[in-house]
């Protein structure tokens, strides 16, 4: 399946399919995402402007594509504040039937070549739930570090809390 993958930055009209793949994403691993699939309420023109938020110079927005269909992204932003604008984060998602085939390292590595190539990011750092081990081996194989930790960050419907790490790697 690995060369039937195409990764590329995003365009308005993968809109709908972004909408989608969110939807995807959401039902299958809401323990691991910030929000539920009830609590999202996509609007074409939203997803539209977060499209184009990430198309200028602070940020990139990369979706993975398999037979025309958007099953994996990455967003990655910076602020626009002088003081900040050397860093920037991301978040990523992938439908969990192409999980542990690589897809994820191959998103992150297309980050870290971007994020290289732009000599004003000197950061890319992420916030990851610590019960999403996973996710957090790959980052750590990848050079990213542990900066620190939220606990409590988290407070889910039965009263359990969820702690947040913190995680950076330096570019060049």
């Amino acid at each position: 399946m690995d060369d039937m993958i195409t990764i590329r930055q995003a365009v308005v009209t993968d809109v709908v399919d972004i909408i989608r793949h969110k939807q995807v994403v959401l039902q299958e691993n809401a323990s691991f995402m910030g929000r539920t699939a009830k609590e999202y309420q996509p609007t074409i023109e939203h997803e539209l402007a977060r499209i184009r938020k990430h198309q200028n110079e602070t940020g990139i927005m990369l979706v993975a594509i398999h037979r025309d269909e958007v099953i994996g992204m990455l967003t990655f932003s910076r602020p626009s504040r002088p003081h900040y604008s050397h860093n920037g984060m991301f978040g990523m998602s992938i439908q969990e039937r192409y999980t542990n085939q690589g897809l994820g390292h191959k998103l992150l590595n297309e980050l870290l070549i971007f994020a290289n190539n732009d000599p004003a990011i000197e950061k890319v750092s992420l916030e990851v739930y610590a019960h999403n081990e996973r996710a957090i081996a790959l980052y750590k194989r990848l050079g990213f570090t542990v900066e620190g930790q939220k606990p409590r960050h988290r407070k889910e419907s039965d009263g359990s809390y969820v702690e947040d790490v913190l995680m950076s790697k330096i570019v060049t």
